[in-house]
């Protein structure tokens, strides 16, 4: 699982990172503080969209725009690996997407059977159109000087893990 988070990080981030070289790091002169961009700072959001990135129906330039517009700085999402049933909790939950705008890491495979419809995933082969998305949070978010916490694995729920690409009747 490690070897998978690594590869994943480094595909997902390697043009971020050549834009924005230096990671947030504990301030040097005061650990009660964050470096971020050559800077003194305290991150602060009012809520995270663990789907922002899992969900092609969610507009994260405009989530983006109103974090920076309210002068907060800091998100979280989940990459892939937990999706919430279509639903839970309100309509419109960004982690639970309507099944036709689930976009995860993995491309889809020939073979039907993934259990939120469609075809199952081929976890050796990763999905283009998701990284395209996910590289492109990642560069909006920095442009507007947002930090990103990516939560890479996460606990599963009874209602969660057999929708994960992960599951193995969800891949081939």
């Amino acid at each position: 699982m490690l070897k998978i988070a690594m590869l994943f990080i480094a595909l997902a981030l390697q043009p971020v990172v050549r834009a924005y070289a230096a990671p947030i790091s504990v301030h040097p002169a005061n650990p009660h503080y964050f470096l971020f961009n050559g800077r003194p700072t305290i991150l602060v959001t009012s809520a995270e969209h663990y789907g922002a990135v899992v969900n092609k129906d969610f507009d994260y330039v405009a989530y983006l725009d109103a974090l920076k517009s309210f002068s907060l700085n800091y998100t979280r999402i989940y990459p892939g690996f937990l999706i919430e049933p279509y639903g839970k909790f309100l309509p419109g939950n960004t982690l639970g997407p309507r099944p036709e705008a689930v976009i995860l890491p993995w491309a889809r495979s020939s073979q039907p059977g993934y259990s939120q419809g469609g075809n199952r995933f081929d976890l050796d082969r990763w999905d283009p159109e998701y990284f395209k998305r996910y590289r492109d949070f990642l560069a909006k978010a920095a442009a507007r000087g947002v930090v990103v916490e990516i939560c890479m694995f996460n606990c599963q729920y009874d209602d969660t893990w057999p929708l994960c690409p992960l599951y193995f009747k969800n891949n081939i």
